[in-house]
């Protein structure tokens, strides 16, 4: 009585464990391929208004108004990744995520929004196009790997980014820090502090590890 027991609890175990690797079902994944696709095709919409502002003035100073609306709009999208680990249809922290997407949304609105004089500082493009280079190539990421099909490209791309920001989160901070002491005034500069050191620290040290956000192993 006792080995047919056992063995019909290694396979309840085994079916356990097979369950919990398995990802989402087909709905929430359907869902996710369009969220993703969706905020992919935000953001190169970013990218190219970007280029095209570049273009057609022959200077970077001032772009943050030729994207102002759909940085606002896809950057505070990406609150629903909050929810998405919350309802468990991804296998993220939710505190985690939580800070990182809070971070940005807090940069976006509590800050560039907020203060006007930000907006006209051309280091604005340095948080500008260090997300639209991120978010393109991640959520392209997350959108062909849910699909179980991962182009050669993305992956090298993923790599790439995981060494650069491995390499010049120091000099990010740097940067970022030059920008706040150096803008509108000393009334501004300990909220741009607090800002920067937020999203530099949930931007280089949480996100480059992890990758399956969306995807569960």
């Amino acid at each position: 009585m006792s080995a047919p027991a056992m063995g019909t609890s290694k396979t309840a175990h085994t079916d356990s464990s097979n369950k919990k690797k398995k990802g989402p079902g087909t709905l929430a994944t359907a869902y996710l391929v369009i969220y993703n696709v969706v905020m992919t095709a935000g953001w190169l919409v970013i990218a190219v208004g970007l280029v095209r502002a570049y273009l057609a003035r022959g200077s970077y100073h001032g772009l943050y108004y030729s994207i102002e609306k759909p940085l606002k709009f896809f950057q505070t999208g990406a609150l629903l990744e909050i929810l998405h680990c919350a309802v468990g249809i991804v296998p993220s922290s939710v505190v985690l995520t939580g800070f990182q997407v809070m971070s940005r949304v807090f940069l976006t609105w509590a800050v560039t929004h907020s203060v006007r004089e930000v907006q006209s500082e051309d280091s604005v493009l340095l948080f500008v196009v260090a997300w639209t280079v991120t978010e393109i190539i991640r959520y392209s990421f997350y959108t062909f790997s849910l699909l179980n099909h991962l182009p050669y490209l993305i992956k090298l791309c993923i790599v790439q980014y995981k060494q650069l920001l491995s390499s010049c989160c120091y000099g990010f901070l740097l940067k970022q820090m030059q920008f706040l002491f150096a803008s509108v005034g000393c009334r501004f500069s300990a909220l741009r502090l607090t800002c920067a050191a937020t999203e530099t620290l949930f931007e280089n040290v949480y996100i480059p590890p992890n990758f399956s956000l969306f995807i569960r192993k």
